[in-house]
């Protein structure tokens, strides 16, 4: 897995979970837990808003996020 800009996959699970990081939604849960598995160091989002039933948009360290389901 990789960033767009070539980030790596552990990046990739650090930067999620910490936009996940106070969702109880068992899906955010599990991001949370396998960042915590990897010992990745996770920080807080600087913004969040869910959108129910197709995930979230989130900025974090400066990076803006879409987490959650493609646009059909």
């Amino acid at each position: 897995m990789a960033t767009s800009d070539g980030g790596d996959g552990n990046e990739v699970l650090a930067l999620v979970a910490a936009a996940e990081g106070d969702s109880e939604h068992p899906l955010a849960q599990a991001i949370v837990h396998a960042a915590r598995d990897r010992s990745l160091r996770l920080g807080r989002a600087d913004s969040f808003e869910a959108l129910p039933g197709h995930g979230a948009l989130a900025q974090v360290h400066g990076r803006r996020l879409a987490i959650g389901n493609a646009p059909s």
